[in-house]
């Protein structure tokens, strides 16, 4: 293939679209599976452990873990550090799901004790916005996690729901926040289920 002077200097962002209207890139990109060729998949049994697909954190936590057993005899590869990135990526999705069940559990708290009628719209789409995230995160391990630490998660959140009353003059109402978390995994994923109002609570 001929290759002209222009195209010998040009730059690899000149071959990659820019993106217009002050559009964000997203830092790391959906997960995919790669298609394999009936062949290759005929010669590549899949791996015993988690699944890439099934449940990514639980497939990066084992595929850590077996990295570090592996014999290494070349001293130029770093599997400590490698591995510890691979646990990182795993670990910044747990974290991705305990934020986003916090969230959820802040407004949940609002929406039940806040007097307030005219922010009510906005915490209901805060609400619905998070468990979008959440669905999009939450894999079989991730929900064991959350189910263990939602007593944990709730007391963070009802911190944060305490000075955001209090921030809006509503002391009572952030006394009135109970110790204890009201909310069930399944009241806080489910996308149909919200608390009732205090004009509706008996």
């Amino acid at each position: 293939m001929h290759i002209t002077a222009q195209m010998a200097t040009m730059r690899l962002s000149d071959l990659i679209p820019q993106s217009t209207g002050g559009m964000r890139v997203p830092s790391r990109p959906r997960r995919r599976r790669r298609m394999l060729s009936p062949a290759m998949e005929h010669r590549s049994p899949m791996p015993d452990g988690p699944r890439y697909d099934d449940d990514f954190y639980a497939w990066t936590q084992h595929q850590a873990a077996v990295l570090r057993e592996m014999p290494v005899s070349d001293n130029r590869f770093d599997r400590e550090h490698v591995a510890e990135e691979i646990e990182d990526l795993g670990k910044s999705e747990r974290d991705a799901v305990r934020s986003q069940i916090r969230r959820i559990i802040e407004h949940f708290l609002k929406l039940a004790h806040s007097p307030a009628k005219e922010a009510r719209l906005g915490w209901l789409d805060t609400v619905d916005e998070a468990r979008q995230l959440l669905s999009d995160k939450m894999t079989p391990t991730l929900r064991r996690d959350a189910e263990a630490s939602l007593a944990r998660l709730y007391d963070q959140a009802r911190r944060q729901a305490v000075r955001s009353l209090q921030r809006y003059g509503e002391a009572a109402a952030a006394d009135a926040l109970p110790q204890v978390c009201p909310y069930s995994l399944d009241d806080i994923c489910r996308d149909d289920w919200y608390p009732d109002t205090p004009d509706r609570q008996t």
